[in-house]
């Protein structure tokens, strides 16, 4: 319970402290600064999330059949998210 309400007062707190305060700041920076900026702050917020829900992550895939056979062999719940890029995604 007690992580619940952490995550989702620092979801809502970051959301809105975001829209205040960082993202005015966005107008005033350029281009490669703005990119390094969002980056930075992107995956601390990421972080800090997967932090308060209480979730761990674990890289284990070295692109080896013998890594795809551990990760069946363990019987735990595992996410698999991989990052393409098509014809139709957002430049």
């Amino acid at each position: 319970m007690f992580r619940t309400i952490l995550y989702h007062t620092m979801l809502v707190g970051t959301f809105l402290y975001g829209m205040i305060f960082r993202y005015p700041a966005l107008w005033f920076m350029g281009g490669e600064r703005r990119y390094n900026y969002t980056s930075k702050i992107a995956k601390r917020w990421g972080k800090n999330m997967v932090w308060a829900s209480g979730s761990k992550v674990e890289v284990v895939y070295n692109d080896s059949y013998a890594e795809i056979e551990n990760i069946k062999q363990n019987n735990e719940a595992v996410i698999l998210i991989s990052n393409h890029q098509s014809n139709i995604d957002i430049p």
